[in-house]
């Protein structure tokens, strides 16, 4: 089974990373390290502290100061934006990334070198008008003594009346003379009675995982700087993949919970539960 994130660099490729795109020029971009614009609803006054294992620090501010998961730490610089992915205190990832008025990111760079291999890559992301993010395209390149492989990977998300139905990933790519084609598919299905899983805040939620990505990627999707999150939250996925030829598929469900305020308290795929706090 294949597992994708926004930027495969740092996943696939042995790491995670994020990905941006371009959505508005070059004077939209935020790059001095003022709070960006409230992009949830305006009666909301919190933000998220964390989201299973993922505690999110912030600044005076409000802007976000580092994010840790475990033995991993995301630390956030501004003027220009930074973040540096380090795991047990080495310094592992360097991204550097451009923001819109919305604080969304627009346009990425990442970076990771050690003594064994080099990777580079680049994405950039489109957002609809309600702010949904709606496609990745990234270029990705990894050199070391032995090998060297390169690929494009797309990533199209489909919504309708503000609920996300699918997401589509296209890889493309040769390692080594190896040519690969992957093609994975996220299909979401909801309940009849969508108010049961009304989104009041337009949060990030691990059901949407297949879709976003994890670990850079899910640090960005929760603290909102991969767009808007749906106004409704799915009850299951149905996954499938065509791994160079390499079929697969399977099955989620999801439920939730929600505190007085209609912010999410936590979210449960299949049987593995994450807890929210603010």
């Amino acid at each position: 089974m294949m597992k994708k994130y926004l930027l495969k660099l740092f996943t696939v490729m042995m790491a995670t990373t994020m990905g941006c795109g371009f959505v508005s020029c070059g004077d939209d971009d935020d790059d001095n390290g003022t709070p960006a614009p409230d992009v949830s609803d305006k009666d909301s006054s919190k933000s998220v502290k964390s989201v299973g294992d993922y505690v999110v620090f912030y600044k005076d501010n409000g802007l976000v100061d580092h994010v840790t998961d475990g033995d991993l730490r995301y630390d956030f610089s501004y003027n220009p934006n930074k973040m540096v992915q380090s795991y047990n205190g080495k310094e592992e990832v360097v991204i550097t990334f451009s923001q819109n008025s919305l604080g969304f990111v627009t346009q990425v760079e990442v970076n990771r070198k050690n003594e064994e291999e080099g990777m580079t890559g680049s994405s950039t992301i489109d957002y609809d008008a309600s702010g949904h993010l709606v496609s990745v395209k990234g270029l990705f390149t990894r050199n070391n003594k032995s090998r060297s492989e390169q690929s494009t990977e797309t990533l199209t998300l489909a919504w309708q009346d503000d609920k996300l139905m699918s997401a589509v990933w296209e890889t493309d790519g040769t390692d080594m003379g190896y040519t690969y084609h992957n093609l994975e598919t996220y299909e979401y299905e909801y309940a009849k009675n969508l108010n049961d899983y009304y989104n009041k805040y337009r949060q990030y939620a691990p059901s949407l995982r297949g879709a976003y990505g994890d670990g850079i990627d899910e640090v960005l999707a929760i603290i909102k700087k991969f767009g808007n999150g749906p106004l409704y939250l799915p009850v299951s996925c149905t996954h499938t993949w065509n791994e160079n030829g390499h079929k697969g598929s399977e099955t989620e469900s999801y439920s939730y919970g929600f505190n007085d305020d209609g912010s999410i308290s936590y979210c449960s795929v299949n049987d593995h539960r994450y807890d929210y706090s603010y």
